[in-house]
């Protein structure tokens, strides 16, 4: 067929949709990128992580996409791209707090810092999704990709391939398409028509989502720590809830809360006025109310009364959903991006020879997809059962850092590419795991023994040194302490330390 027939159509222009269109795109295919909104446009979902941005470098190699690669350091989309806003991160902040009690925030039992660069040049980001989002957009369609936005889909049916049918700001469409890939997150049109079942999460409470962007926000500083606390992905937690702050070069920071609904109405929020519920949080703890005192939102407050969310399927003959579209657990620990980017690449591999990947394969795309994402809910759903207690807190995230530094690193030293997300493909690791989180959920408390013993064979980054007191540096001297559980060689992590343009013989822990 031709005219408005394509191999692929993608639902949804976020950035998982452009990234995926851009990769068939580059394999030959002809895309289809619809949209029911516009851009630019407000996205929650915009901090990186170091195993987040390796993906997108891989995407950015192997499917030769040069445009995407600067976006993978502070350093490099500076120099490319100044124009679009971006945020500073160099690892993970958390600081507890405590209702109605002004936080000390020199207290190191009441924080936690994990390192994630030595220096701001090969940092981390966040995205100031507005302006990120319409770049990949750009992206796609200079590489060729038919992009439609305001389409509002009416009708979508499936005898061989698929017809989609709606219209736009241009009258009346009509398209059809061999494969269907669903990039739309929460929202899923695909999953809608199809009446794909949401599953109940049993072991993760119902949680409530208030966020918007602001100028003004305090920064409370540290000299001392291996990092600038405020340039990282800074979480303040609290019995109850959290509440995210990330900053922008733009003068921007994005904020939200995360509540259980239980602590939500202890507080009398109804989501029937944002701003107001936020300020009733912000009132219950000193600290946090000071760091806003001045501010000032520069967009409506949004809400997303149910945030976590999992679906019974997410592949079918000739559809699929991406990671983003089959379920989400919690904005805790930035997982959103690499579960999503590794969706991707894994979608490349298997739709490369054309739109008819064989259902084997789909099964196993989809299999890896809800296993990496059932333990990412399984893991936040026992930190969450601890939000209210620092020590224990901190000890449990050990067990997702030790995971994401090895898996970054085998994977930056070509020696497992079959390493997933929190290493499911390590049965040793997901027993370790799913038995703390268990007992964790269950009330026992928590042992630095267990959180040692189960991250000994993967820790790289000196984690279980207890005498760190909470502060954890990204240091080169701790990867090659770590080399023999790597199977690597000295030189093999000398030659990976170089090619990410660090200098091994003189590990910096704190960037200029």
């Amino acid at each position: 067929m031709s005219g408005n027939h394509y191999d692929f159509a993608v639902l949804g222009s976020g950035f998982g949709g452009s990234i995926m269109s851009m990769v068939l795109k580059q394999l030959g295919f002809s895309v289809l990128l619809l949209e029911k909104g516009s851009h630019p446009r407000f996205a929650i979902g915009e901090s990186s992580t170091p195993f987040s941005n390796l993906l997108l470098e891989r995407i950015a190699r192997e499917y030769s996409l040069p445009s995407l690669r600067p976006l993978c350091e502070w350093g490099s989309w500076l120099k490319a791209y100044p124009e679009l806003a971006v945020g500073l991160k160099r690892g993970f902040t958390f600081y507890h707090h405590e209702a109605g009690v002004a936080l000390d925030w020199d207290d190191r039992r009441r924080q936690l810092l994990v390192g994630a660069s030595p220096n701001d040049a090969v940092a981390d980001t966040h995205w100031y999704r507005p302006e990120v989002d319409l770049f990949l957009v750009k992206q796609a369609q200079s590489a060729g990709v038919t992009y439609v936005d305001f389409f509002a889909l009416e009708t979508l049916s499936n005898d061989r391939f698929w017809t989609i049918e709606g219209c736009s700001s241009s009258g009346e469409l009509n398209f059809t398409a061999d494969f269907l890939i669903d990039a739309s997150g929460p929202s899923s049109a695909l999953a809608h028509h199809l009446k794909i079942d949401l599953q109940p999460l049993p072991r993760f409470p119902a949680t409530t989502a208030l966020y918007a962007h602001f100028r003004g926000v305090e920064k409370p500083e540290c000299n001392t720590a291996p990092y600038p606390p405020q340039s990282a992905a800074v979480h303040h937690l609290f019995e109850g809830g959290w509440l995210w702050l990330l900053h922008f070069n733009n003068g921007v920071s994005s904020a939200g809360t995360v509540m259980t609904h239980s602590f939500a109405q202890s507080l009398g929020v109804s989501l029937g006025n944002e701003a107001v519920d936020f300020s009733k949080i912000l009132s219950r703890f000193p600290s946090l109310n000071a760091l806003f005192k001045n501010a000032e939102p520069t967009t409506p407050f949004f809400s997303i009364p149910q945030v976590s969310f999992r679906r019974s399927k997410m592949t079918g003959e000739n559809w699929l959903l991406l990671p983003s579209a089959a379920g989400f657990v919690d904005p805790l620990l930035s997982t959103g991006f690499a579960l999503n980017l590794l969706g991707i690449l894994r979608v490349a591999k298997l739709c490369a020879d054309g739109p008819s990947p064989s259902l084997e394969k789909l099964a196993e795309y989809e299999r890896r997809s809800f296993e990496e994402l059932d333990a990412t809910f399984d893991l936040i759903s026992a930190l969450y059962s601890k939000l209210g207690k620092p020590e224990d807190f901190n000890l449990l995230t050990m067990l997702y850092f030790a995971a994401l530094s090895y898996t970054e690193s085998v994977w930056r030293l070509e020696k497992d590419f079959q390493t997933g997300f929190l290493l499911q493909n390590r049965p040793e690791f997901i027993k370790s795991r799913e038995g703390i989180c268990a007992r964790v959920r269950s009330g026992e408390p928590m042992s630095r023994e267990a959180i040692a013993d189960a991250i000994a064979p993967f820790d790289i980054a000196g984690l279980s040194d207890w005498k760190r007191n909470n502060w954890y540096p990204a240091d080169a001297r701790d990867l090659l302490a770590g080399s023999g559980k790597l199977k690597a060689t000295k030189a093999e992590i000398q030659a990976m330390l170089e090619s990410c343009g660090l200098d091994f013989n003189t590990p910096t822990l704190r960037g200029a």
